[in-house]
């Protein structure tokens, strides 16, 4: 882990233990650091799992990860090297902060209605924001659990109308960014030329790969470009993680485990299918 600690403060030029600890929690928050810390943070804790259960770490025959958590499967499963993820996270975080600072934004977190209640929610929203404002569902959690993200005014009408339609929660998150919609598609255009420049010197998967921008998953034969391809998608399109994960337990996976900064995937994963949750483990980092 300390050679992974020492690596990224090169590659990142910044160190990212140091920031975690310390703070300051804003600078934390911002794109250009979370994304490349929670990339290391996934890495630093499948190091722990090798540590404290080394035949699952030599032997795992899936992964997946939430967001930026993909990019440490597809390192983990094989398709990148330590240093090319370092330095797709440094890019993409960049690219993601770029887009932030182009217009206030904000994400919010809305429990207890179905998708195509939010997705009217949503529309209603926008038109009564105004030309020009963004709201959309960035996130399918669990069922009746969503992410909202858009500008910074219509998701503030959004959060309003969720509450008169009877949501349970219409909460900000912390951070103000509107991951995974269309305010990040300049994000994804600024990314795309360091993401296929890496894909060209990236190797097959080692294991099973489930991304949010395919409906199916990657097998061991298949191309890396596609697996790009699909992690590209996925940073201007909404996160399916419910679904994901309904596939992977359909493939029959039993053994599970979440691996990276927390312990929220399992703490969500009760909301879907409760048998798994209650076999899932946690390697914090």
């Amino acid at each position: 882990v300390q050679k992974l600690l020492a690596d990224a403060a090169s590659a990142l030029e910044f160190d990212v233990l140091q920031l975690c600890l310390s703070g300051p929690e804003e600078s934390l928050k911002q794109p250009k650091h979370c994304v490349p810390a929670l990339y290391v943070a996934g890495l630093a804790a499948f190091e722990g799992l090798r540590n404290r259960q080394p035949s699952v770490a030599e032997r795992f025959g899936q992964a997946t990860g939430f967001g930026v958590g993909e990019l440490t499967a597809m390192t983990v499963g094989g398709v990148l090297s330590v240093d090319d993820g370092l330095l797709l996270a440094k890019a993409l975080g960049e690219a993601l902060q770029e887009a932030t600072n182009s217009r206030p934004q904000a994400t919010l977190s809305v429990v207890g209605l179905e998708d195509a209640k939010l997705a009217t929610v949503c529309q209603q929203a926008q038109e009564a924001a105004g030309d020009g404002e963004i709201c959309e569902i960035s996130g399918y959690l669990f069922h009746k659990g969503h992410t909202v993200g858009g500008s910074k005014i219509a998701i503030e009408k959004c959060q309003a109308l969720a509450k008169k339609a009877k949501a349970l929660q219409a909460r900000p998150q912390a951070h103000s960014y509107a991951a995974h919609t269309t305010l990040m598609a300049p994000a994804k255009e600024k990314f795309e030329g360091i993401m296929r420049e890496v894909l060209s010197r990236s190797r097959r998967p080692t294991c099973r790969l489930y991304l949010s921008g395919s409906e199916s998953p990657f097998d061991w034969d298949s191309d890396p470009a596609a697996v790009g391809e699909a992690f590209l998608s996925h940073i201007s399109s909404p996160t399916r993680w419910k679904d994901m994960v309904k596939q992977i337990l359909a493939d029959g996976v039993q053994d599970l485990w979440e691996l990276g900064a927390g312990s929220q995937l399992k703490a969500g994963l009760k909301r879907i299918d409760q048998p798994a949750w209650s076999r899932m483990q946690s390697v914090v980092a």
